[in-house]
């Protein structure tokens, strides 16, 4: 009897092994996911909620780890061997050879290997993924298996591609009308609490108001300094976006209607009192030039609420003092300079105190 790679369950005791193994396809993490059985909302979730695909990868392995939903499949090396040779058929060897096991269980699970047989057409089909992990891993003949499924997708999401275009360009030499895809139609704060299955694309996102999240907060940081307007913020925006709502996302009631920054009243008029900061006006007119907003004279509280928006009028509230905003690696600088400036008449500092930056800096960037 051959040894085979070992079906023993895993659990969350096994995350670091897991988790090092997997850094390596970490940019396929989704589509892993997928093949692990982790459920679609549990990948968006994760999706909306991480950075990067290293972050993505490791909160993946910890879902599928500690398996909450029953109908996932249990987690064992064999099934991870699987869905890593979906994607990278080499490297899912070199792992099937390192997690090998020749215990009776494994080996048993080699003998009882079966196959679904398929009613319709009487070919042969792979069984479901409660047989795949009682059933040893092989990796030449599971990964060929496994391996053709995509090839036979990507054909048929051709041909359908080629039959919408003959489709679409009879209609257009019938009609004399082009078809346009239609754009992303956004709902008014409050109004559409279904939740989407599909998310627009980030560009869309930071302009809509409501929108909130990780992802949100770092493009429109991202595109504030693409400007050039301001100069460098030292990674300041962002954490005061975490520390005022958690991205858009808090727990508590916000004090204040300023979106995602939290921009208070006084903060926001300031970012108008263009007789006080002389500078404000060329201000005004570069965000015009590179972002297409209005004049920012007329903007109103309401639309703070648009992500770009919020993040816009905290920047500018920022550029009016003279003293420069503390160096990123200075925590407690910047703490300093959040309280005394940033948090100046606000709203919220009848609940909020000093010692909550320091506070959120430990979730942010643990």
């Amino acid at each position: 009897m051959s040894i085979v790679v070992s079906n023993h369950l895993l659990d969350i005791n096994d995350y670091n092994e897991v988790n090092g193994v997997c850094q390596e396809i970490r940019f396929m993490w989704e589509e892993i996911g997928s093949k692990l059985g982790i459920k679609r909302y549990a990948i968006e979730t994760i999706n909306v909620d991480k950075i990067t695909s290293q972050k993505r990868m490791s909160a993946m392995i910890v879902v599928w780890l500690k398996r909450e939903d029953i109908k996932q499949p249990l987690p064992t090396w064999r099934l991870l061997c699987q869905a890593i040779a979906s994607v990278d058929r080499t490297y899912a060897e070199r792992i099937s050879k390192e997690h090998q096991c020749d215990c009776t269980e494994c080996k048993a699970g080699n003998a009882q290997s079966t196959q679904a047989v398929d009613e319709s057409n009487g070919r042969g089909q792979s069984i479901s993924n409660s047989t795949m992990q009682s059933t040893p891993f092989n990796s030449s003949k599971d990964i060929k298996r496994i391996g053709s499924f995509p090839v036979v997708v990507g054909c048929l999401s051709i041909t359908i591609v080629i039959i919408a275009i003959l489709i679409g360009w009879k209609i257009y030499n019938e009609t004399g009308e082009k078809i346009q895809e239609k754009p992303w139609k956004t709902s008014s704060v409050g109004i559409n609490k279904t939740p989407r299955t599909k998310l627009p694309d980030i560009e869309t996102r930071i302009w809509t108001a409501g929108e909130t999240g990780a992802d949100v907060v770092e493009a429109c940081v991202r595109k504030l300094q693409e400007t050039d307007i301001f100069p460098d913020d030292k990674r300041f925006l962002r954490r005061i976006a975490f520390v005022m709502s958690r991205d858009g996302n808090s727990p508590y009631q916000l004090q204040s209607d300023g979106g995602i920054w939290q921009v208070s009243q006084f903060a926001f008029e300031d970012t108008k009192a263009d007789s006080a900061h002389v500078r404000l006006p060329k201000k005004y007119r570069r965000l015009q030039e590179k972002l297409g907003i209005k004049h920012w004279k007329y903007v109103t509280r309401k639309e703070l609420e648009i992500p770009m928006y919020s993040a816009i009028a905290a920047r500018l509230y920022l550029s009016n003092f003279a003293e420069p905003i503390p160096p990123e690696y200075n925590y407690n600088e910047q703490d300093r300079y959040w309280w005394n400036f940033y948090m100046k008449n606000h709203e919220s500092t009848t609940f909020i105190d000093q010692s909550d930056f320091l506070n959120a800096m430990g979730m942010l960037e643990e």
